[in-house]
């Protein structure tokens, strides 16, 4: 059964997409998993760009002037009826061992020409996607759209990402109590010699130590992304010469899979509320 688990976060610009693809490669890295990556947030730079372009492009039927690709292709389909496991496996780009899977955002959802065809679109996805894969990672940003609240509702697991400062674990802290087993917490380009240390966190926001996780800063890492070679780098880090930095990114990044495995498969069910009203979710 599809595990479906939501990224999202109250900052933007806080570094969601990359700590979700960097968890999805350790995951297929490490696990025999079969893992999707959507975006539903409107990112300038496509998730398909983190990684090698395949060697041949798929040219899709069902444009005649040119090759439309992943959710462009998709909304293409659409409208001639419900989409088919055949639509996504055209849809669907292999971006890692026939493991780790993108479905390209295309231009339409960059401009936002089609929001509400896109948003059902993606439902439809979604629910094909129970047939062929283990979990689905969906990077909400920091949407607080209806779409985006209806996905935590759906979601098994919400991992929601922090800047390594006051600000952002302050505000968020101050709107939401900490009582739900379906919520974690990762912070993304983590330096341990911060203020702002997970010990620091565990105390000063009474976080469990089992539901923060962190993604450490790497240079390497984010190169990797920029350059579209994050595939090569997660397999090939045990060709790498050791050094501290290396060893502790791949070391922590191992620790926060194991959060997400863990706690996706225990199902916990609540909602992170409010500290001031116990009725109100987490956007």
């Amino acid at each position: 059964m599809l595990l479906k688990i939501v990224f999202w976060s109250e900052e933007a610009a806080c570094g969601t997409t990359s700590n979700m693809i960097a968890t999805a490669s350790m995951i297929v890295a490490r696990h025999n998993c079969r893992v999707a990556m959507l975006s539903a947030e409107k990112n300038a730079h496509d998730l398909a760009g983190n990684f090698s372009r395949p060697d041949s492009v798929t040219v899709n039927e069902d444009c005649a002037y040119y090759a439309l690709e992943g959710l462009d292709y998709l909304l293409m389909a659409g409208k001639y009826g419900n989409l088919t496991e055949h639509h996504l496996e055209e849809a669907l780009q292999s971006v890692v061992d026939g493991k780790l899977f993108c479905i390209p955002q295309g231009k339409r959802m960059l401009c936002d020409f089609y929001p509400k065809e896109t948003r059902n679109v993606l439902n439809q996805v979604i629910r094909l996607l129970d047939e062929s894969m283990d979990f689905s990672f969906i990077d909400c940003g920091s949407e607080r759209n209806d779409w985006t609240k209806e996905q935590m509702k759906q979601a098994d697991l919400i991992v929601v990402n922090f800047s390594q400062t006051s600000q952002g674990l302050d505000h968020f802290f101050s709107e939401h109590a900490d009582v739900s087993e379906k919520v974690v917490y990762l912070i993304g380009s983590y330096q341990k010699d911060a203020v702002y240390n997970k010990k620091n966190i565990h105390r000063i926001y009474r976080i469990a130590p089992e539901k923060l996780g962190v993604v450490p800063y790497n240079p390497e890492f984010e190169m990797a992304c920029r350059e579209g070679k994050l595939d090569r780098y997660i397999r090939g880090r045990r060709l790498l010469l050791p050094t501290d930095m290396r060893e502790n990114f791949f070391t922590e990044l191992e620790h926060t899979v194991q959060m997400i495995l863990e706690r996706s498969d225990k199902r916990g069910g609540g909602q992170v509320v409010s500290g001031r009203d116990r009725q109100s979710g987490i956007v």
